[in-house]
């Protein structure tokens, strides 16, 4: 592979060697775990290798972070049918290696990895068929008709009238929340304290709520806006489930926030004068950039819609990185698969895991990320599927490797019982057992369920997970099982848990 201009036509046969950059685990790639001089340098020396044109620090960046690159562009096309990432991702690195590449502009003042995970959504954003979220905003909510046809026009219209008048810095928090960003996240990327992110947040969604039925309306927004605690989304749950009147006001106030978000996220914002520029934006996000640069970028942001996404989806991206350091030494798809599953990309991660088989990949494992990711699947809108329990548990008592996703699967489809079968003493010990187990017993055994989070929560060092799993059970009325919509949510929170576990078997 040329170290110069690098012909960075895209229309053009990429070369052999740049396709081994691009995919390190192709045919005939180099061999990127022997060791070479260029693996132990920190970043900064690697980026001045390639800025030389050294082939073997080209190398040794792709195999540093190529499989961060990769989950960012099979991340954006996530769909099964998606068009194919390899064009995507040839993009990516051949604009890297221009002369005039981004490279360049890396100062050291934000972590490289994410000031490449930032250049590889741009890249590849502009180079997809079709902006996702475009597409995805347009098939849902394409005109003013089909809106009146779903009865969700007019309090679409009375929503955005009142989000379109809160301050910007306030205005943020929902745009960075129908992103997909938490409170906490928010906190954090903002600069804020959780305190002061509860309250706008709690003052958003009593000015969303409708006249009709203003306090639950209000408790509604509060579940979305993820302002409300674990005791009071638990209370709701419960009340949908019981109530056909409240389970009709959430459903209209459930289908209105998707709109909301769906048309937000359909609204691409310019880039304007005061924008940041990819390296402070990077460092803003990873926590690198600081002192008066960070408080100055804080107050831009917090007002300004293009780079409220920009961080939003960096703040996303980078959460593939713990499941990438589990998995690393694995094959790269499988690797980028398992983060996929991990962050609940279930297309994107179905795609690999098929090409990872073709290829040959550990069977094993390959099977097990699909499993992980099927039953993720089921738990689509928030709700796990009631419906027949596990034959693997009905027929024969599953290994301690097969235990959590055999236990796991149960729990998606309404069968707490079998995921108690498949889970014996001992695996009830480990962290990912015991959360099982006592989210099976939550909505099968309720005194086993209590007696296990209280224990939990006696507990100087348990996990933030944990926790949340035990304040649900506690939170439970006397003779109530978990509502399904809990279930689903904890289930959720549970499934990176569940891939760690499985690649940590691999490995071994």
């Amino acid at each position: 592979m040329s170290g110069g201009p690098a012909g960075v036509n895209e229309s053009r046969v990429i070369s052999a060697p740049f396709r081994r950059l691009v995919d390190p685990g192709a045919r005939g790639s180099l061999d990127l775990h022997v060791v070479r001089p260029w693996e132990s340098a920190d970043d900064e020396a690697l980026v001045e290798g390639c800025l030389e044109g050294d082939e073997e620090a080209w190398a040794a960046l792709a195999g540093r972070h190529g499989s961060f690159v990769r989950a960012i562009v099979v991340r954006l096309l996530d769909a099964p049918d998606a068009e194919d990432p390899d064009p995507l991702l040839e993009r990516v690195w051949g604009s890297l290696r221009r002369p005039d590449g981004p490279l360049r502009r890396w100062s050291g003042g934000c972590q490289l990895r994410s000031f490449l995970g930032l250049f590889a959504r741009q890249v590849a954003r502009q180079g997809a068929a079709s902006d996702p979220g475009t597409a995805l905003a347009a098939a849902t909510t394409p005109n003013g008709l089909y809106l009146d046809d779903l009865g969700i026009s007019g309090p679409l219209l009375r929503v955005e009238g009142i989000l379109g008048k809160l301050p910007p810095n306030v205005a943020s928090l929902v745009r960075m929340r129908v992103r997909g960003l938490s409170r906490g996240d928010m906190a954090a990327t903002l600069g804020r304290s959780p305190a002061t992110v509860l309250a706008n947040l709690e003052r958003i969604a009593s000015r969303l709520a409708s006249e009709d039925d203003p306090e639950l309306s209000s408790r509604c927004y509060r579940v979305l806006l993820d302002a409300a605690d674990i005791p009071e989304r638990v209370d709701l749950a419960l009340r949908s489930e019981q109530d056909p009147d409240v389970a009709r006001v959430r459903s209209a106030v459930d289908v209105t926030w998707r709109a909301v978000g769906e048309r937000a996220l359909g609204r691409s914002a310019p880039r304007g004068d005061g924008c940041l520029e990819d390296h402070a934006m990077a460092g803003f996000v990873d926590g690198t950039l600081r002192g008066a640069g960070r408080a100055r970028a804080e107050g831009h942001v917090a007002t300004c819609a293009r780079c409220i996404d920009e961080a939003a989806a960096l703040v996303l991206d980078l959460r593939v990185q713990s499941c990438l350091r589990d998995a690393a030494g694995l094959d790269d798809r499988v690797a980028v698969a398992a983060a996929c599953v991990a962050t609940l990309r279930f297309g994107a991660a179905a795609r690999l895991i098929e090409r990872a088989r073709q290829r040959g990949a550990d069977g094993a494992l390959v099977a097990a990320l699909e499993r992980l990711a099927q039953a993720g699947q089921l738990l689509d809108g928030g709700h796990a599927t009631r419906g027949r329990g596990s034959q693997v548990v009905a027929t024969r008592v599953p290994s301690h490797e097969e235990a959590p996703l055999v236990a796991f699967e149960a729990l998606v489809r309404g069968d707490p019982r079998g995921a108690v079968r498949a889970i014996d003493d001992r695996m009830a010990l480990q962290g990912l057992g015991a959360r099982l187990r006592l989210l099976a017993a939550a909505t099968s055994d309720l005194e086993q369920a209590r007696e296990m989070a209280e224990t939990w929560l006696d507990s100087p060092r348990i996990d933030p997970s944990r926790t949340l799993d035990a304040r649900a059970v506690l939170a439970l009325p006397p003779g109530r099982a978990l509502p399904r919509e809990i279930l689903a949510e904890r289930l959720r929170d549970v499934l990176p848990e569940a891939v760690r576990f499985v690649v940590s078997r691999a490995r071994s």
